[in-house]
């Protein structure tokens, strides 16, 4: 554990044991260290060729494999993170610094012309996927730093390193209004001010989940079979290879899923008489699917003067939430102007589930400038009704479209675009989602 990554004690006090006999006490007083320049630079670029990461950064390998295995020095300057830690200096002055602070690293080999660098080779990397000697653990707070992590977690003998895991969530800044001026008006007539389109802007974001590196795959599995809890909260725990497997279930899952909705579409649009039983019916594996249920959320008192859209309405439900993968959003019907909408989600009693979390047991869904929405869920019996008329008018648009491409020439003889949605044209034939 280097000096970078964790806390510093400061001050050690040890009591003798007192009169009662109890255990002698040991106070800690604890004072955060930051980092230099030059910590930072060796703990980032030690990362990079690190157990976890060199083993599947195909960009290192691939550049290493180009020159003999020396990683080209000038290439370290297109990492994000090492720009950001030497973006006080200047230009010209950074790979110097980045090169000189290297040569303190073990695990770094720097050549001796300053012009590439490779991991040591004395340092080989380890047999096996570093998968094998991680453990995934979720349940932490939002606002967790990874320095409180290693602190807590720096116990457990082996840990190598903490992999915070992060989300991008897209935010559409407003619209911003440009005032009159006489470049505005036209003809002499005064126009309404223009107003530019809405900025989106990414922002990362802890997703409340870890991965922890050991150096065995017995250190990690005696780790997780002690850890349980984190700050008084439960974790969910798994070994890495356990979490990448299930997660390939799951995808597996939803892509089936999504296929044989479209299947049964395809087939009830027109359906062959290769897949017709005897007595003309579909055959018992083509019949209607069971929808799913506890799956739609109800919206209502949208507010239509604050520009609100299907795109922020999935980026706000994404963030009450926190789980993206649980709370998948399959689609949102509603249009710009709506007083109402639904919105569906991807997994079978989501929506339950969601509605008793602490951001959204309140029955409001918080939206961008202070604007929210009214959210509830449907009994069994409306669910059943909405989906089912959902399910008629993706039907009968898909008809209406042709059976496909609802776009481009028209079906009869005339030339060119058809001029209404049933002769095939560009009509919008029904929302999208």
């Amino acid at each position: 554990m280097t000096q970078t990554e964790a806390k510093v004690e400061t001050e050690l006090v040890e009591k003798s044991e007192n009169e009662n006999g109890n255990t002698p006490a040991v106070l800690h007083t604890e004072t955060e260290v930051e980092p230099t320049m030059e910590e930072k630079i060796v703990h980032q670029v030690e990362f990079y060729f690190g157990d976890a990461n060199l083993p599947r950064d195909r960009f290192i390998k691939l550049e290493s494999a180009k020159h003999n295995g020396w990683f080209p020095a000038d290439l370290l300057l297109k990492f994000n993170m090492l720009t950001r830690i030497t973006s006080s200096l200047p230009q010209k002055e950074r790979l110097k610094k980045i090169l000189e602070a290297l040569q303190g690293s073990v695990l770094i080999e720097v050549f001796e012309d300053n012009t590439k660098i490779r991991r040591n080779p004395e340092m080989p990397l380890p047999e096996g996927n570093a998968e094998t000697k991680s453990v995934y653990l979720k349940g932490f707070n939002k606002t967790e730093t990874k320095l409180q992590l290693i602190d807590h977690f720096k116990k457990y003998e082996g840990m190598d390193k903490v992999i915070m895991r992060y989300y991008k969530e897209k935010l559409l800044l407003p619209p911003e209004r440009k005032p009159e001026t006489e470049a505005n008006k036209e003809d002499g007539e005064e126009t309404k001010p223009k107003i530019t389109t809405d900025k989106i802007v990414w922002v990362k974001k802890f997703k409340g989940s870890i991965f922890i590196v050991f150096k065995t795959e017995e250190q990690a599995k005696a780790a997780l079979a002690d850890i349980t809890t984190y700050g008084g909260h439960p974790l969910m725990k798994l070994m890495q290879t356990d979490y990448v497997a299930t997660k390939k279930k799951e995808y597996a899952a939803r892509v089936e899923l999504r296929n044989s909705r479209k299947r049964k579409s395809d087939g009830n649009s027109d359906e062959s008489p290769s897949k017709k039983g005897k007595d003309g019916s579909a055959d018992e594996e083509e019949q209607e699917e069971e929808p799913l249920k506890g799956v739609l959320v109800k919206l209502s008192e949208i507010p239509d003067d604050k520009g609100i859209t299907r795109e922020i309405i999935r980026e706000c439900w994404y963030t009450a939430t926190g789980d993206k993968d649980k709370y998948e959003v399959a689609f949102i019907d509603f249009q710009r102007g709506d007083k109402e909408g639904v919105l569906r989600l991807s997994n079978e009693n989501a929506a339950k589930e969601a509605l008793t979390l602490d951001s959204l047991k309140e029955g409001t869904l918080s939206l961008k400038d202070g604007a929210s929405v009214k959210v509830a869920t449907f009994s069994d019996e409306a669910e059943e009704k909405a989906y089912g008329i959902k399910m008629q008018k993706d039907r009968q648009n898909f008809k209406k479209r042709g059976g496909g491409g609802g776009g481009g020439r028209g079906r009869g003889r005339g030339r060119g675009r058809g001029r209404g949605r049933d002769r095939g044209g560009r009509g919008r034939g029904g929302r999208r989602y």
